[in-house]
């Protein structure tokens, strides 16, 4: 055509254009779905609704296996009720304890107890025996070394928590908290407050630096065969060895802030050391501080020990021939 020329465009010519099916591939454009084609779609959109189904499937079962994990924690806990004279309470500031014998025991409260920790940590050696219980033979100079040699490695202490007032045994004690930071590391320590009976208080030292007999890696590699030491204590099914038999023997596990590795100890079943730790684990079966004494002998594998003396109810040692912890 010449340029600048007019030309007549009738409409009906144009092709018609149909949609291309949204599922049809690149190969087969322009054709109508074949049946193949329609069961892949179909297939792919059930499998998409199959996956979303199974996802919400797993989230429901989480849920209600945790809610009824829940449950049977707070059943259990009921069902086993503590001796009265283990039973911790939670005291208000400037509130009451009553004593087993039904005596009332005015509690310090967290202002006062918090100060007296405080101040009774930051004392200098000649004035450790008036804010500590020390135990019998330790020098207010060696009280005071062990004391810096925590401030040096866990930091100074910034914060203190008061926890209320309980019973252990025939005493009467309030708990702090006190929180170390040391290069964003931090370390907690729990301060035991004793209700002397003159009215008088005084932290229990040993409990506060979790203190044993011998360190930890001298009784974990076999140079001592008796130790005193402080820990967190548990029920625990495992027999093996010279205590395969659990008929003879109940089994425990327990450890400590100061390590990072689990021991196994075993009490004779029906002696008394079984039975002190059946109290002490009425509170609460899963977990509970003791002061317990342990031996080792050559026939026992390496993590295994026997229990010999359960020493106190918590860290506090309460079997002791000294009578400083009462004065």
């Amino acid at each position: 055509f010449a340029l600048g020329s007019r030309v007549s465009h009738d409409p009906s010519e144009e092709p018609i254009r149909l949609p291309v099916p949204v599922f049809q591939e690149a190969g087969s454009l322009g054709k109508e779905p074949n049946r193949a084609q329609r069961r892949k779609v179909r297939r792919s959109r059930e499998k998409r609704i199959a996956s979303k189904s199974m996802k919400y499937y797993f989230l429901c079962v989480a849920f209600f296996a945790g809610l009824l994990l829940v449950i049977l924690r707070i059943q259990h806990r009921t069902d086993h009720k503590p001796p009265s004279d283990f039973l911790y309470v939670l005291a208000e500031a400037e509130g009451n304890a009553g004593d087993p014998d039904g005596t009332a025991v005015e509690s310090l409260g967290p202002l006062a107890a918090e100060k007296l920790v405080s101040v009774a940590l930051g004392s200098p050696p000649d004035e450790l025996t008036g804010r500590f219980r020390l135990e019998a033979g330790m020098s207010p100079a060696a009280a005071a070394a062990m004391l810096e040699d925590i401030r040096r490695k866990e930091g100074e202490v910034s914060k203190l928590q008061w926890m209320g007032i309980r019973h252990i045994g025939d005493m009467v004690i309030e708990e702090v908290v006190t929180e170390r930071t040391n290069d964003r590391k931090v370390s907690v320590r729990l301060a035991q407050i004793i209700h002397r009976p003159d009215g008088t208080h005084k932290i229990d030292f040993s409990s506060y630096v979790r203190k044993t007999s011998h360190p930890w890696e001298d009784i974990l590699g076999g140079k001592v065969k008796t130790s005193v030491v402080r820990v967190n204590i548990s029920e625990y099914n495992y027999h093996n060895g010279v205590f395969r038999d659990d008929q003879k023997w109940h089994s425990y596990a327990f450890g400590s802030p100061d390590m990072d590795t689990i021991l196994y100890g075993y009490a004779k079943s029906g002696s008394e050391e079984e039975a002190r730790l059946k109290d002490i684990l009425a509170i609460d079966w899963n977990n509970q501080r003791a002061a317990i004494e342990i031996r080792k002998d050559d026939r026992m594998m390496p993590k295994q020990f026997l229990i010999s003396r359960v020493l106190g109810h918590d860290w506090i040692e309460n079997d002791t021939d000294n009578d400083e912890m009462k004065r």
